[in-house]
């Protein structure tokens, strides 16, 4: 739930609170409007706010957010903020966090989107429970942005070859902090698209078990009314399939050759460069987003008769038409044909098509050969 710029945070009891369980990182960019959503999310979280750790790293941003921050930062003990010039992405503030980060767990949270309010209770638990390197929590879609991927079923080990999970490489997981500080996992700096491409492939494909949430809607995937998310964003096609070649070159630097690999490679083909060519671009001016515009309905659902499609006519000049009398059946309905099935036309020129040809008469019997010689008269012997 949101918070107010008042909101106070009630004094803990006890003299010594506990150590973090999860270490929530927030990455911050001019989005202003979206911070009191976003943080109170997780100041809302049932999870102890003693055992929460949350860590908003203003990246230079110039429509106040680092100063609401450090308002909200006078009442919420467990909030550190930390600004820094701008880096051009959400990779640097990510780093700067995680190198701060002292929980047992760590979560990435973008500015814009939410939590859900047990969101972090469940994935901890299920995470010590099962031992759990990356846990991925069911991601739910909302104004109008749409879930990476569809996850219907809780399972407690899975791994990128039997499962979606290689679909969604996103930050926006739970992730054992000892495991990505073991393997020196960070996001790609400077980037403001697929920065998190490398981080997430690495932590799935390295990770000792890998568990699902699915049974409750843990982080919520907002868009922008303006599209100013930064997969809305204009690329430069040459710089990014630069960038997504040596993202494949870290596929095939992980998984050795062979079936596995072919799939990720296929999934990172369909997600990574056919998907951008699909998403809604900037409109021209005074034109209605793409995605705002509705097409024509289809030929086939027009009524037919004249006029079809056009706009009706004033109510006014609207005359009633005559009552038409049902038509009378005086013959019997000729069954109806089922697609596919030929009809009796065709059926005859088939077989006249494959009847054979009719045999020609013998010619007659040639005649002898003594018969075919030209007759020549004997001469007479003279005496």
């Amino acid at each position: 739930m949101p918070i107010s710029d008042e909101a106070a945070n009630p004094a803990h009891g006890g003299p010594a609170d506990p150590a973090p369980a999860v270490s929530v990182i927030v990455p911050v960019h001019n989005t202003r409007p979206y911070l009191p959503r976003s943080l109170g999310s997780v100041f809302a979280q049932t999870l102890d706010q003693r055992r929460i750790e949350v860590i908003a790293v203003d990246d230079g941003s110039t429509d106040g957010s680092a100063a609401w921050l450090t308002g909200q930062a006078r009442h919420h003990p467990n909030l550190t903020v930390i600004t820094q010039p701008a880096s051009g992405g959400a990779g640097r503030p990510r780093n700067v966090g995680l190198s701060l980060a002292t929980g047992d767990y760590v979560f990435f949270l973008d500015s814009d989107d939410h939590l859900g309010p047990e969101a972090l209770d469940r994935l901890t638990r299920m995470a010590q429970t099962h031992g759990s390197d990356v846990v991925h929590g069911r991601i739910v879609g909302v104004d109008g942005r749409a879930a990476p991927v569809d996850l219907r079923t809780t399972r407690a080990r899975v791994t990128p070859f039997d499962s979606p999970v290689y679909w969604t490489l996103a930050a926006y997981k739970l992730f054992r902090r000892a495991f990505l500080e073991r393997h020196r996992l960070r996001f790609v700096e400077g980037r403001l698209l697929a920065e998190d491409l490398p981080f997430g492939i690495a932590a799935l494909l390295r990770a000792d078990t890998v568990s699902v949430l699915a049974d409750y809607d843990c982080y919520y995937l907002h868009g922008r009314p303006d599209d100013s998310n930064a997969s809305r964003q204009d690329l430069d096609w040459c710089e990014y399939l630069h960038y997504i070649g040596t993202v494949l070159a870290t596929v095939e630097a992980e998984v050795p050759p062979g079936p596995d690999r072919d799939a990720l490679m296929v999934r990172h083909f369909h997600g990574e460069i056919l998907m951008p060519f699909a998403a809604p671009t900037s409109p021209a001016p005074g034109r209605p987003p793409r995605h705002g515009r509705r097409r024509p309905p289809p030929r086939r659902a027009l009524p037919h008769r004249p006029g079809a499609g056009r706009p009706a006519a004033p109510a006014a000049a609207a005359r009633p038409l005559p009552a038409r009398r049902p038509r009378r059946r005086t013959h019997r309905r000729r069954p109806r044909r089922h697609r596919g099935h030929p009809t009796r036309a065709a059926v005859r020129r088939r077989r006249a098509a494959l009847r054979p040809l009719p045999r020609l008469p013998r010619p007659p019997p040639r005649p002898p050969r003594h018969l075919l010689r030209p007759h020549r008269p004997r001469r007479c012997a003279s005496g």
